[in-house]
Order: C-alpha cells, then structure tokens, then sequence
C-alpha cells in the first residue's frame, strides 16, 4: 500500500519537519536533509499505520 501526496502536501509535510528539528531539538534541517526523513518515514512508518 503507498500512500501518495502532492508536492504541495510534501512541501508542507517538510516545513513541518524543518519547523519540529529547529524549535524542538534546536537544530537546522536543510531541505534535502526533510525530504529525506519524510521519505523515510512514509516508506517505512506509514503501511503500519
């Protein structure tokens, strides 16, 4: 099963993620380094749910 977004709702998805490692972990995600980490997430994390 995979689950599809548009560019739109991943763009999103990765200014969260980039929001989440700045306030949270005080730390700077670069946009490769969101996309990735979303990609992973939803190949790995996201059939389970």
């Amino acid at each position: 099963m995979h689950i599809h977004f548009t560019k739109e709702e991943k763009k999103l998805m990765m200014d969260d993620l980039q929001y989440y490692y700045e306030v949270e972990r005080g730390e700077e995600l670069g946009y490769i380094a969101a996309e990735q980490i979303l990609d992973f997430m939803l190949e790995k994390l996201a059939p389970t749910i």
